[in-house]
């Protein structure tokens, strides 16, 4: 989920509670065939990842609120094609 700019808090019993499973990744190594392949298959609903799609013309309110760090936004995105 990025990559923190310090110490990050993590509650490693709740993690172990629900035997979650914790994988590091340093640069993606080897993962974008599997992500090309979820992405390409019906496993991974990736529209709920879209925030909201918003005109060019309006590009810089969609990078003010990037800036912001919205907890509810996911992904925001920008509509270049003029369609609706």
């Amino acid at each position: 989920m990025g990559m923190p700019t310090g110490p990050v808090q993590f509650d490693v019993v709740a993690a172990q509670a629900k035997e979650l499973r914790i994988e590091t990744i340093f640069r993606y190594v080897n993962v974008y065939r599997k992500a090309i392949d979820l992405a390409a298959g019906d496993t991974v609903d990736l529209a709920r990842l879209v925030t909201e799609t918003l005109p060019l013309e309006r590009s810089v309110e969609v990078f003010d609120r990037g800036a912001e760090a919205r907890p509810t936004d996911t992904k925001l995105q920008i509509r270049v094609d003029g369609s609706r």
